[in-house]
């Protein structure tokens, strides 16, 4: 099998957090976020296995800080 490095299956994905993405306080679902990260991580398995790749399980996440309506997520 070919050796793989970082940069070849590397992804890097910006997004502008909108009001339907939020609660009417202005506070992103966390929801909406784990949707990004999954999103990320398929496309970064995808390149890496050069074939379809689904998400088994995760078994954690913790959000530090609140994301807000107008911000931008990389």
């Amino acid at each position: 099998m070919k050796r793989k490095t970082i940069r070849i299956s590397s992804v890097a994905m910006g997004q502008g957090m909108l009001p339907q993405d939020a609660n009417p306080a202005g506070n992103v679902h966390g929801g909406v976020i784990m949707k990004l990260i999954d999103t990320a991580a398929a496309v970064v398995a995808s390149r890496h296995a050069q074939s379809n790749t689904v998400t088994a399980s995760i078994d954690r996440i913790d959000f530090h800080n609140p994301v807000f309506v107008g911000d931008l997520l990389f």
